[in-house]
């Protein structure tokens, strides 16, 4: 499997999981062929799903894989935090609801520890918000 359907397939899990609480994705990430190249189309290049909730509650998600976390996980939260600076956004109530932005990190299923220590650590989202 390539990294491209990896993501997608990250992606979708994550979308159940939130469709499943009740939230309703407005956005997903796609892609596009320019020339012979393809592009992953994200909401402003940072976001790989957008949700909204009743009473106008928005949740942004940036999905992330393990291997990939380490270093995109700084990089990221300081692209959110700019996103955040740059559009004025509030994220606390007010009239228009809030607004939550967060990273979400796939843990896959593996092994961890040694010898007798050794135990096995299912699958897991590793979920960080990102306040101002």
């Amino acid at each position: 499997m390539n990294t491209k359907q990896k993501g997608q397939k990250k992606e979708l899990i994550a979308k159940h999981e939130m469709e499943a609480q009740g939230w309703t994705c407005i956005f997903r990430t796609f892609t596009i062929k320019m020339g012979k190249f393809f592009k992953g189309i994200d909401f402003a290049d940072i976001f790989d799903l957008v949700f909204v909730a009743e009473g106008g509650h928005w949740y942004f998600m940036s999905c992330k894989h393990f291997k990939d976390a380490g270093h995109g996980r700084t990089e990221t939260r300081e692209a959110i935090k700019d996103f955040i600076r740059k559009y004025k956004i509030n994220c606390g109530m007010d009239s228009s609801g809030t607004m939550q932005f967060w990273i979400w990190i796939w843990n896959p299923a593996r092994w961890t520890g040694r010898g007798k220590n050794k135990e096995w650590v299912k699958a897991h989202w590793e979920k960080i918000e990102v306040k101002p």
